[in-house]
């Protein structure tokens, strides 16, 4: 897995050292635009596991746009730019087992 992200980077490298997956957790930090494209051009599969009722995600958009597979929460927006089964998955918010 790959994470491209610079908000909350030091909170989440702690999580992934203590929950001991460094080897399967890459952080790859600030991703200029054509960087970011490329990554999801390069990557299998789009996970936005929001658990916030933000009204839309960026990311989100530019992952559908590149016809990348995609699963997502049912939090927030989400749900007006996926129609689960058919452009990606909706899973509950917090359902581990999903």
């Amino acid at each position: 897995m790959a994470v491209a992200a610079d908000g909350f980077l030091q909170w989440l490298q702690g999580e992934i050292e203590q929950k001991g997956v460094q080897d399967v957790v890459k952080m790859r930090g600030f991703a200029p635009t054509d960087a970011l494209i490329q990554a999801f051009h390069d990557s299998d599969l789009y996970l936005f596991c929001s658990i916030w009722d933000e009204p839309f995600s960026g990311g989100l958009l530019e992952a559908l746009a590149t016809g990348l597979p995609t699963i997502a929460t049912t939090a927030g927006g989400t749900p007006e730019a996926i129609v689960s089964g058919e452009n990606g998955l909706l899973v509950q918010p917090d359902d581990a087992q999903a």
